[in-house]
């Protein structure tokens, strides 16, 4: 199903990760951000910003094909998922971009996602696709509206932030942009009161 018009998209990854990996940005030996897990979700742009259809792939990562435990630990991707259902990047990447479709008004991130698959598409020797597409780091809108300005926000922490249920498993990709897209949505009420 391609997006139509006034299509949201929000999308988050998980890459791979050790111990201390985001606060060094993966710069030590052997530590490279490996796109593990693409998730999804397209929402209808109304007022209620429904949700229509989500998207996850798994990926298994070229250069640290073992998942850390840490990486395990932090998002519950273990490694005989990996092993059985990921698939090759440029596999995963063809995916995405279907489900993303050609009308989408909007792809929110929350971060620089789309730097993360410019590296992966740098690595596999392949052009990146993102510069034709409408990301919008919706981050600095959240910092902004909350009032924090600090590194540690992270979309799954949103819930507990904001004080929502959280709609799954932090570190899942399709959690956390439930996680954003409820925050939208609390932040569309409080501008309509």
């Amino acid at each position: 199903m391609n997006s139509s018009p006034g299509t949201i998209i929000i999308l988050d990854l998980e890459v791979t990760a050790w111990e201390g990996s985001a606060q060094r940005d993966w710069s030590a030996p052997g530590e490279v951000r490996e796109i593990v897990q693409v998730g999804m979700i397209k929402l209808a742009d109304n007022e209620e910003l429904t949700e229509m259809e989500s998207f996850e792939v798994l990926v298994r990562p070229r250069d640290n094909p073992i998942l850390s435990e840490y990486f395990i630990n932090l998002t519950g991707i273990v490694q005989a998922d990996v092993d059985k259902h990921g698939v090759t990047f440029p596999h995963a990447l063809a995916d995405t971009l279907t489900f993303i479709g050609e009308v989408a008004r909007i792809i929110h991130t929350f971060g620089r996602d789309e730097k993360w698959i410019d590296e992966n598409c740098q690595m596999h020797g392949m052009a990146s696709p993102t510069g034709s597409l409408p990301f919008h780091d919706v981050r600095r809108d959240f910092m902004d509206r909350l009032n924090m300005h600090t590194a540690s926000l992270e979309s799954g922490r949103l819930p507990e932030i904001m004080g929502f249920a959280r709609p799954g498993s932090a570190h899942d990709a399709v959690t956390d942009c439930r996680c954003i897209a409820e925050g939208l949505r609390m932040f569309d009420r409080q501008d309509g009161a």
